[in-house]
């Protein structure tokens, strides 16, 4: 039993900074970002957060460039790897 126990403290000692990088680089700014999408945080001029909850994505949703922009992303990601192939 202490054998495993040692390689399982080993393995977690080779993960950790991989699970370190992780966190820094990719979950923290996920969060941050959902989170400040609900807020209508200007980031050229003040560091305050005033809560608007879904009116951004109300916004987005009912702005009918959005669709445009939509519909060409889709079709690009799909155009893109066909003719690659």
């Amino acid at each position: 039993m202490k054998s495993q126990t040692r390689i399982t403290l080993t393995a977690l000692c080779f993960l950790l900074p991989n699970f370190i990088g992780f966190m820094t680089f990719t979950l923290v700014p996920v969060l941050f970002s959902l989170g400040a999408s609900f807020t209508n945080w200007n980031i050229m001029q003040t560091v305050t957060f005033q809560w608007v909850g879904l009116a951004n994505y109300v916004k987005l949703l009912t702005d009918p460039q959005f669709w445009v922009y939509a519909v060409n992303t889709f079709y690009l990601m799909l155009g893109m790897p066909v003719s690659i192939a």
